[in-house]
C-alpha cells in the first residue's frame, strides 16, 4: 500500500473506530477501484455494502458497532447492545455476539452479526450516547427488552437500573407515556412492572446514607440526623434531619414514585404540626439526592442562609 493511500485511508478512519464508509474514503481521496483492491487483497475488510474497516483494529467488537452506525443514517444501537453499553447485568450470549441496531422504519440494512430493529418512534429524547456511540437512552432501552424479557428478569434489571442510577424513575416514566400500551410490544409489561416497583419503599439506610454524604459534601455542619423535634411525643415521630439553629426539618421520602395514601396523610400531618412551631419543612425524593445531589446541596444552604437572614 503505497504512503499516501494508507494516510488516505488512516485519516478517513481516524476517529471511526477504524472503519469509514466508502464515500468518506474517496472524499479522503482513495479510489472506489483502490478500496476494491484493498479489500480483495485483505489490506482492509468488508463490513457492509457500505463501509469498510481496517482488519488490524484492537477492539473487533466495537469497529462492528460502528460500521452498523455508519452504514444507516439516523440509527443508534438498542436493546441487548445498548443496555451491555449503559452497564445493564445481560445475561443472553447473544448480547456480546450480535450488535443491535435501531433504525428508521423503512431502512434495510445486512451486516453480518447485526439485528436491525425498524421503528416508527425515535425521538431525540430517546437517543444518547456512550463512549462515543450512539444509543438509545437507558429509559428506551428497558422498554424495547421489555418485550423480549420474561417478567421476573424484567422487574430485576429495572429495579438494578433505578438503584445503581442508570436510569430514573421520571425519564422511565416519561418514555412509557410515549407509547400506546396496547400497540406496542413490551410497553405494557413496562408500565405494570413499573407501577408495582415503585409502590415500594427504598431502603430508608441506603437514603439516609447517601443524603448524609450531599449534606458533607456541601459543608452543612449544623445538619442534625434522627432529629427529636420540640413537639416529639412518642408517637409523632422523629424527623429524618433538621437545622435545629434555623427551624429546618428535612426530610428524605424513599417511595420511589407512587406514595401510599396513608403515608401521604401522615406526612401532611407531620408538616402542619412542624408548621404550627414555627418550622419549615421541605422533603426530597429519591432520585433529587441520587441523581441531583448538588441541586439538593444548594437548596438547602439558601434556605439556611435565609432563614438565618430572617431570624437576624
Amino acid at each position: 500500500m503505497s504512503a499516501s493511500i494508507e494516510r488516505a485511508i488512516r485519516s478517513g478512519t481516524a476517529g471511526q473506530d477504524g472503519v469509514a464508509t466508502r464515500a468518506q474514503l474517496v472524499a479522503a481521496g482513495v479510489s472506489r477501484r483502490t478500496i476494491e483492491r484493498r479489500v480483495a487483497s485483505g489490506e482492509l475488510v468488508s463490513l457492509s455494502t457500505s463501509v469498510v474497516g481496517l482488519p488490524d483494529f484492537h477492539d473487533r467488537d466495537r469497529q462492528r458497532m460502528r460500521a452498523a452506525l455508519l452504514a444507516v443514517d439516523g440509527s443508534v444501537l438498542g436493546f441487548d447492545t445498548a443496555g451491555r453499553l449503559h452497564g445493564l447485568p445481560l445475561r443472553s450470549a447473544t448480547s456480546r455476539s450480535r450488535v443491535h441496531l435501531v433504525v428508521p422504519h423503512g431502512w434495510h440494512h445486512r451486516q453480518d452479526g447485526v439485528r436491525v430493529h425498524q421503528t416508527r418512534k425515535l425521538s431525540p429524547i430517546d437517543r444518547s450516547s456512550v463512549t462515543g456511540l450512539g444509543v438509545t437512552t437507558p429509559a428506551r432501552t428497558l422498554v424495547d427488552l421489555a418485550a423480549q424479557t420474561p417478567t421476573d428478569r424484567f422487574r430485576w434489571l429495572t429495579e438494578f437500573a433505578i438503584k445503581e442510577g442508570i436510569v430514573s424513575a421520571s425519564a422511565l416514566r416519561a418514555c412509557i407515556a410515549q407509547f400506546d400500551r396496547s400497540a406496542r410490544p413490551g410497553v405494557a409489561r413496562a408500565f405494570e412492572t413499573v407501577e408495582s416497583l415503585f409502590d415500594e419503599p427504598v431502603g430508608r439506610s441506603e437514603l439516609e446514607r447517601r443524603f448524609a454524604l450531599v449534606v458533607a459534601s456541601a459543608g452543612l455542619d449544623d445538619v442534625v440526623e434522627q432529629f427529636q423535634p420540640p413537639w416529639y411525643d412518642g408517637v409523632r415521630g422523629i424527623v429524618d434531619f433538621a437545622v435545629p439553629a434555623q427551624r429546618i426539618v428535612i426530610e428524605v421520602d424513599g417511595r420511589r414514585w407512587h406514595s401510599l395514601t396513608q403515608d401521604m396523610d401522615s406526612d401532611r400531618r407531620r408538616d402542619r404540626l412542624a408548621a404550627m412551631h414555627g418550622w419549615v419543612v421541605i422533603r426530597f425524593t429519591w432520585d433529587e439526592v441520587v441523581h441531583r445531589s448538588s441541586e439538593v446541596g444548594s437548596d438547602i444552604t439558601t434556605l439556611v442562609a435565609r432563614r438565618s437572614q430572617a431570624a437576624a
